[in-house]
C-alpha cells in the first residue's frame, strides 16, 4: 500500500497570479524550431497554442519557411547557401547559423527559458541547432533541447544524428532525446510512415503542457523559476509519456509509461524529475501524489521532483502523463548509441 510521499530537498512550488500573464511571459519563454523537423513541430504548436510563449522558426530553406506559422521567422545562411536549404550538409547548416546568428540577438534577448526543437540527421537541424543553443545560452537562457533520432535503418542519417546529439549535450542545459525506434511503445498501432507526424504532435503537446503549467492556473502549478532550477543542469534526459485508452487507474498509466521510455537510456540513475498529469475527468491532488511517489520509489532515492497537474476542459477522459527524467550520465548516450569515443 502506498503511503505519503517524501521527497528529500524538494523544489519549492509556489502559485502565482495570472494577471497580465500573457503580456509578461513572451519576454521570458521562447520556443525555437530549427530546420525542417523543428519548424514542423512549431507549426503544429502554433495551431494548438502555447499560452505565454513566443514561437521562433529558423531555417535555411526560404520556401519551406514561408509556410511555417510562428511569431517570428528567420532565414539563415544566405551568404553560404547557393540554392535553398542545407541539402543534408551538416557543415553548411553550422556555417549558416554562425554567419546569420546576429539576426537572433534581439529576439533572444531577455529569454529565461528556451525550448529548442530539432530533428537530428539532416543538415540544418544537426548543424545549426547547437549554434542556436549556444547563442541562447550566451543571453542567459536555460536551453532545453528536444532532439529526435531517425529510425536505425536510416544508417547515414542516424550516424549524423548521433554526432549532432553529442554536440548538443555539450551546449544545451538539458537535452531530451527522442528515438524514433521507440515510438511504437507510445502508439503500438502507429504505421512507420506516420511516425514523423506523430512525433510532431507528441513534442508540440508536451512543450505546451510544460509551458502552460507555468503560465496558467492548473490544479497543481509549476513556477517558472522552479522549472529553470530543475532544467538548468539537466544534461542528458529521457521522456516518458502515456495516454490511457480506458478507465485504467493512475498507477496503471504510470507503469505503462515507465515501461516505454522514448529512448534506450536507463533512467533509474536520474537525479531530477519533471512530472505532469492531465485529464478531462475528475482528478485529485492525492491521485497525482500517488504517481509522483511511484516514480520516486523507482528512481534514485535522492531524486529531486517537480510536479504539476491540470484538469482539462474537454470531453477527452484519457489520462495524459508526461515524465522527464534528467541528470543521466552523458557517457550513457555513447554507450547506447555508439557515438564517438
Amino acid at each position: 500500500m502506498l503511503t505519503h510521499m517524501f521527497v528529500p530537498d524538494p523544489i519549492k512550488q509556489t502559485t502565482m497570479g495570472d494577471e497580465a500573464v500573457y503580456n509578461y511571459f513572451p519576454k521570458q519563454i521562447r520556443i525555437a524550431g530549427v530546420g525542417s523537423a523543428g519548424c514542423n513541430v512549431l507549426n503544429y504548436l502554433y495551431s494548438i497554442g502555447a499560452f505565454g510563449a513566443h514561437l521562433i522558426a529558423i531555417d535555411t530553406d526560404e520556401r519551406r519557411l514561408s509556410v511555417i506559422r510562428a511569431d517570428e521567422k528567420f532565414l539563415i545562411g544566405q551568404s553560404v547557401i547557393k540554392e535553398s536549404g542545407a541539402a543534408g550538409d551538416v557543415e553548411i547548416g553550422r556555417l549558416a547559423a554562425e554567419k546569420s546568428g546576429w539576426k537572433l540577438d534581439e529576439s533572444f534577448r531577455a529569454t529565461k527559458l528556451m525550448f529548442l526543437v530539432a530533428g537530428m540527421g539532416g543538415g540544418t537541424g544537426t548543424g545549426a541547432a547547437p549554434v542556436v543553443a549556444r547563442i541562447a545560452k550566451e543571453y542567459g537562457a536555460v536551453v532545453v533541447a528536444i532532439v529526435t533520432l531517425p529510425f536505425s535503418d536510416e544508417v547515414e542519417a542516424r550516424k549524423k544524428a548521433v554526432e549532432g546529439v553529442e554536440k548538443m549535450l555539450d551546449i544545451a542545459s538539458t537535452t531530451i532525446v527522442i528515438d524514433f525506434d521507440r515510438l511504437p511503445g507510445y502508439d503500438p498501432e502507429m504505421p512507420k510512415q506516420n511516425a514523423y507526424g506523430i512525433a510532431d504532435e507528441l513534442i508540440a503537446e508536451k512543450i505546451k503542457t510544460i509551458v502552460e503549467s507555468s503560465t496558467q492556473r492548473p490544479l497543481v502549478h509549476m513556477n517558472l523559476l522552479d522549472l529553470q532550477k530543475l532544467l538548468k543542469e539537466g544534461g542528458l534526459s529521457v521522456m516518458l509519456t502515456c495516454r490511457d485508452r480506458s478507465d485504467d487507474n493512475l498507477l496503471t498509466v504510470i507503469k505503462r509509461a515507465m515501461d516505454h521510455p522514448l529512448s534506450a537510456l536507463d533512467y533509474k540513475e536520474a537525479t531530477g524529475a519533471l512530472i505532469h498529469v492531465a485529464s478531462g475527468r475528475d482528478m485529485s491532488v492525492e491521485g497525482v501524489i500517488q504517481i509522483v511517489e511511484y516514480i520516486y520509489n523507482k528512481c534514485n532515492p535522492t531524486i529531486r521532483v517537480l510536479y504539476g497537474a491540470r484538469l482539462e476542459k474537454t470531453n477527452d477522459c484519457r489520462i495524459k502523463l508526461l515524465v522527464i527524467l534528467t541528470g543521466l550520465r552523458k557517457e550513457q548516450f555513447r554507450e547506447k548509441y555508439g557515438g564517438s569515443p
